[in-house]
């Protein structure tokens, strides 16, 4: 992906590039197909280009319309360009995204965002107003974080580009926290103190006057218009096979990180009859998948079935054989690091063979079509012998048992007064800080939030809602499109993509019945496209012994750090209490908790990337 970089100062007419030239040099990896800055009164602008697409080079960013008296940087692929194009009144498009985005804000303004589909982030300068103006798209996908800075602004792409670009930068303790206990916190919050992320959605505007959030450029609706009977499987298949489209248009290979599971493996098998329609039009697709030979992890029947239904090169190592990960976090940005050395991630190796610019993933179809709300739809209308077919006649595509989600969708059904009864009965014990929290995070040590009513009347509706505004999701894409974008790849999710996702959620929740078997949905959207095998499966695999072992296999590692005299962590992690954690995995070995395996790996994660920040 492209990089962006703006300063902003509305006391000096004549402003400093420097700050914008540190951002972009920063990250190198974004521009590999060269960096260009223009000064204009109040404001410097920067781009360092990674194009993909022919749109994405037909023109030198950044854009100044002197009319208009606005300019423009933008990492964008605008889907609906033509639709755009007609409501601006013009004939055709123009043949940059870019372009097309300034005509839409000298017309629009800050408006203009919620007519957008596509992955986006842009900004604007409005050199008449002195007005800043920058958004990013729905689904998370291309990033923007900013500071203040004297008496103005910075924004990038990157936490790291904003970090050299100067100014003292604190660790917020808070996201410390959340990272520790694998939670996310608030949208904006990023691990520095005055670093704020810009919600997915989301518009900002600058001013003299300060820095304003508009909030969310187009809202989901609480209660969507549902779809014709009858559609609801057919439209969902358009929409995917149009969003799969969509993110394989690339001047060269894309590569897909293929599983073995339901999503990645669909995604094979539509891209699959994409090319079959148009084998000349399309960029080449290569295949990247690891086998976990031994481990209940090991998806390779079904990655077999995949592979003998496409015609695309399929680049497979074993995970078990692997060498062990560094513990050594590379970006400023977070201390999050995968321990797995030889999963998913190895992909990105596989794509810079390739000579490929383009990653895609099927993250982000567990939270789009996981149909778990609709159990608890069914207890909360009493339809209590249908939720006992769907949870105990066979057990469903989930790792929870029958039982299990028999009970907790009747929990969640229960009216209030007998869970207040219940907690009276049975008061839930407190929840206590793991030993090795330091004290600054210990101060920190929360309650749990309260239970907030749903706004929407079906649970599996508000779920498939709550994509537009879950950190959970937006944070694992972030880490993982930040990784990608540094070994020089821009991240594609098929299944984000918002037209996809308003479908889904328009659907009624009593037409998302699973029928005993999870994501029904994608299996009858993809009837005829893909193997029998997948359209069967009911196994689901974790990679929980996978990751336990692969952590047994870097205590070696990660023996030094926590060993030595040396503890920049002291505020957040007790030192002695992470030495006893690392002696009992030691000791342990091959029969320690999965759990314990990542609470080690994430402390000695947050130490060396604490030392990388000392530094």
């Amino acid at each position: 992906m492209s990089g962006l970089a703006i300063a902003v100062d509305f006391g000096r007419p004549d402003p400093d590039p420097g700050p914008v030239r540190r951002m972009l040099a920063a990250m190198p990896h974004r521009s590999p197909d060269g960096a260009s800055l223009a000064v204009a009164p109040h404001a410097v602008l920067g781009l360092g280009l990674r194009a993909t697409t022919a749109r994405e080079r037909a023109a030198a960013q950044p854009l100044h319309d002197l009319d208009a008296g606005l300019w423009i940087v933008a990492d964008a692929r605008i889907d609906n360009r033509e639709e755009v194009a007609r409501a601006l009144g013009l004939a055709a498009p123009p043949e940059s995204d870019a372009s097309l985005l300034l005509l839409g804000l000298a017309r629009l303004g800050a408006a203009l965002a919620s007519r957008l589909e596509g992955d986006f982030a842009y900004a604007a300068w409005d050199e008449r107003r002195r007005v800043l103006t920058a958004s990013r798209d729905a689904m998370g996908l291309r990033p923007l974080f900013w500071r203040a800075a004297g008496n103005g602004i910075l924004l990038a792409s990157e936490v790291d580009a904003l970090l050299e670009a100067g100014g003292e930068a604190e660790v917020e303790p808070a996201a410390v926290l959340d990272f520790l206990l694998h939670r996310t916190g608030p949208a904006a919050q990023t691990f520095f103190r005055g670093i704020e992320r810009l919600p997915p959605g989301h518009v900002l505007e600058a001013g003299p006057s300060g820095v304003r959030d508009l909030g969310h450029a187009r809202p989901p609706p609480l209660r969507p218009a549902p779809p014709p009977r009858g559609e609801e499987v057919p439209g969902f298949r358009r929409r995917l096979r149009a969003s799969v489209s969509a993110r394989l248009e690339s001047e060269g290979p894309a590569v897909l990180a293929l599983s073995g599971g339901l999503d990645s493996g669909a995604i094979a098998c539509m891209a699959e009859d994409l090319h079959r329609e148009d084998p000349n039009g399309r960029a080449p697709l290569v295949l990247a998948s690891a086998v976990f030979k031994g481990f209940p992890a090991d998806d390779s029947q079904y990655l077999g079935a995949v592979l003998a239904r496409v015609r695309f090169r399929c680049e497979r190592w074993d995970g078990s054989v692997a060498e062990p990960a560094t513990p050594d976090p590379f970006p400023l940005a977070h201390p999050v690091r995968d321990p797995m050395s030889g999963g998913a991630l190895r992909a990105l190796e596989v794509a810079r063979a390739a000579k490929s610019r383009v990653l895609l993933m099927g993250l982000g179809g567990d939270d789009l079509l996981y149909e778990g709300g609709v159990l608890e739809d069914l207890a909360r209308r009493g339809r209590l012998l249908a939720l006992a077919r769907e949870t105990l006649r066979r057990r469903p595509y989930t790792v929870t048992p029958g039982p299990r989600l028999l009970s907790d969708a009747l929990r969640s059904a229960a009216p209030s007064w007998v869970r207040r009864a219940f907690r009276a009965l049975l008061p839930r014990r407190p929840s206590r800080p793991p030993p090795w929290l330091g004290p600054a995070l210990r101060a920190l040590w929360p309650r749990p939030d309260p239970p907030r009513p749903d706004p929407i009347p079906s649970r599996v509706q508000a779920d498939v809602r709550s994509l537009f505004s879950s950190m959970d999701l937006f944070f694992a894409v972030e880490v993982t499109e930040l990784a990608a974008a540094r070994a020089g790849l821009q991240l594609r999710l098929p299944f984000l993509d918002r037209p996809l996702v308003e479908w889904v959620l328009a659907i009624p929740w009593d037409q998302r019945r699973p029928h005993g078997l999870m994501k029904r949905l994608l299996r009858d959207a993809m009837a005829g496209l893909w193997p029998e095998a997948l359209a069967r499966r009911r196994k689901v695999t974790l990679a929980n012994e996978y990751f336990a072992w692969s952590v047994l296999r870097a205590l070696p590692l990660l023996a030094p750090t926590v060993e030595g005299l040396r503890w920049e962590s002291a505020r957040y992690i007790d030192h002695e209490q992470a030495r006893r954690l690392l002696a009992s995995m030691c000791a342990d070995g091959a029969a320690a908790k999965w759990r314990n395996s990542m609470e080690l790996w994430d402390i000695v994660a947050l130490e060396q990337w604490l030392r990388i920040l000392r530094r």
